[in-house]
């Protein structure tokens, strides 16, 4: 057998949906343990979309209908689970920081943050990387002033941005650091 498996001590990604398959399997059979993940996405999918609607405008959520086309996509139905499961965090993730954005941090919010984080790292680490970019740009836009003659574009942009810049680093600290203990550790090609 070690010849095709082989243990890690590295945190690796793409663990959620194996870890939501064996706890399943504790109280379900196998085929129901499987239906269950998959009504975890298509539920939780329409879910997360319309908490990112009401997020960016409560007056347009009759809008969030339009992910229901979206929910078997071509990489669900090829069995990609936990890439679909990490789109059902993403989202979850940009309405929860869409929400918190504005209000003061509390330790709530930031454990929140750190858990959802370290979730979307071990459900898929390029949703991870997307999400930290989106979250990111939308710091660094928000920060920027609307006219340039608003606000001087050296030092004022720098200091409005970097509030935000900050959070995001901060609750993202632990999943970073696996991700580059994972790329550290692969045996390059």
């Amino acid at each position: 057998l070690r010849s095709f498996f082989s243990f890690t001590a590295i945190p690796v990604p793409n663990w959620i949906g194996h870890i939501i398959l064996a706890a399943a399997l504790g109280v379900l059979p196998a085929f129901l343990a499987e239906k269950a993940l998959l009504l975890l996405y298509v539920v939780g999918l329409p879910y997360a979309f319309r908490r990112l609607i009401r997020a960016i405008s409560p007056q347009n959520v009759e809008y969030s209908f339009f992910i229901l086309p979206f929910c078997y996509s071509y990489v669900f139905t090829l069995g990609f689970y936990n890439f679909s499961l990490a789109l059902v965090l993403m989202l979850f993730i940009l309405a929860f920081w869409l929400k918190v954005e504005a209000a003061p941090r509390t330790v709530r919010t930031r454990a929140v943050l750190v858990v959802l984080f370290t979730l979307l790292y071990f459900a898929h680490i390029f949703i991870f990387g997307l999400t930290l970019c989106i979250i990111g740009l939308h710091t660094v836009v928000n920060a920027a002033p609307r006219r340039p003659w608003d606000r001087a574009w050296s030092g004022d942009l720098f200091r409005s941005m970097w509030p935000g810049l900050w959070r995001l680093g901060t609750a993202a600290s632990m999943p970073l650091t696996l991700a580059l203990i994972y790329f550290l550790g692969m045996p390059a090609a």
